[in-house]
C-alpha cells in the first residue's frame, strides 16, 4: 500500500505540470487545463471596458458562476447583474442565498499576491446559472 500511495503522489503533480499559471502577457491566448478543469465545465471570459456599460455573460447553465469586477485604478467599479429571468441585483444590493445572487466585497489584502491594481474589487456569485446570457451593467465613475 505505501508503494501505491508513492507512486500516487509522484503521479499527480506531472498530470499538472503542462498547465500553466500566473500572468499573462497582452493578447495570450487561453488555453483550458487538461484535468482538473476540464473545458466542459469551466471557462474563462474577459472583457475590459473603459467607461460604463453594458457586458453579455455567456453560461452554459448547470453550475455557478462568478462575476469579478476588477478596477483598473482606485476608482470604485459596481456592477448590477440581470439574470435571464429578469431577477436584478442591484449595485447597492448584496443579494442573498435565497436569491441565487450574493455579492461579495475583496480587500485590497486578499488580492496583493495576484499583483492586482489597487482600486475597488467586488465578486457576484450566481449559485445556479441556467444554459443563458447573463447581463452586467457596470458603471465606471
Amino acid at each position: 500500500m505505501k508503494t501505491l500511495l508513492i507512486a500516487s503522489l509522484f503521479i499527480a503533480p506531472l498530470t499538472f505540470a503542462a498547465d500553466q499559471a500566473g500572468r499573462f502577457g497582452a493578447g495570450s491566448a487561453y488555453e483550458a487545463p487538461a484535468a482538473h478543469a476540464p473545458a466542459s465545465v469551466s471557462r474563462m471570459f474577459v472583457k475590459a471596458v473603459s467607461r460604463s456599460a453594458s457586458v453579455d455573460v455567456p453560461a452554459a447553465g448547470g453550475s455557478g458562476m462568478i462575476i469579478w469586477t476588477i478596477s483598473a485604478d482606485a476608482r470604485p467599479v459596481r456592477a448590477r447583474v440581470t439574470t435571464p429571468s429578469g431577477s436584478v441585483l442591484q449595485p447597492s444590493e448584496r443579494g442573498s442565498a435565497d436569491r441565487g445572487l450574493r455579492r461579495f466585497d475583496i480587500s485590497p489584502a486578499e488580492t496583493r499576491e495576484l499583483d492586482l491594481p489597487r482600486g475597488a474589487h467586488e465578486v457576484v456569485h450566481v449559485m445556479e446559472t441556467v444554459p443563458a446570457t447573463y447581463r452586467v451593467d457596470v458603471d465606471v465613475p
